[in-house]
Formats: C-alpha cells, sequence, structure tokens
C-alpha cells in the first residue's frame, strides 16, 4: 500500500488562499454562512478558470522596485474585483430568492 499522499495543483492551493481571505471579508460584513457558501462555490470554477489560462510574462528586466509596484498593482486589482463578483452573486443570490 502506498503512503502518496496527492496535493492540490497550484491553483487549487492559490484558490484556498483567496477563498479563506473572501471568507473572512464577507463574514466582517455579516453575511450568512449559506451566503458566503455559495458565493465561494461560484467563484472558484471562475478564478481556476482563469488562473490556468493567464500567466503573466515580463519581457526584460525588471527592477525589485518595479516587480513590487506590478505586485501592489495586481493585489489591489484583483482582491477589487474578486470582492465586486462577490458583492453581484451575493444579489443574485438573494433575487433568485434562495433567501
Amino acid at each position: 500500500m502506498s503512503n502518496v499522499v496527492a496535493l492540490p495543483s497550484g491553483p487549487v492551493r492559490e484558490w484556498l488562499g483567496v477563498e479563506k481571505v473572501l471568507r473572512d471579508i464577507l463574514a466582517e460584513k455579516a453575511h450568512e454562512q449559506d451566503v458566503i457558501d455559495y458565493v465561494c462555490s461560484t467563484l472558484r470554477p471562475v478564478y481556476l478558470k482563469w488562473d490556468n489560462e493567464s500567466h503573466l510574462k515580463i519581457a526584460g528586466h525588471v527592477n525589485p522596485e518595479q516587480l513590487q509596484q506590478i505586485t501592489d498593482w495586481f493585489t489591489t486589482m484583483f482582491g477589487g474585483m474578486m470582492l465586486e463578483l462577490a458583492n453581484r452573486e451575493i444579489e443574485l443570490y438573494h433575487l433568485r430568492g434562495q433567501k
């Protein structure tokens, strides 16, 4: 019998981190657990699709300051977009009468 443990792929591991932050933010905004579960289950396949299909390629030399600026910009943009998507999914959840 093998003791090999299958670990999640890179995108799945990354999603788990994103999901934790998203769950924490939505819980802080006092959303109910069923709403949070719905949002996360809806956004997971979207995240995994785009994580698998898009990769950043930077041609040429980027100094550490420029790399930090790119990282900061991406983090802000990505976080804002995820929250916007989450808010839309919450609206849909309520409009569809799930709660």
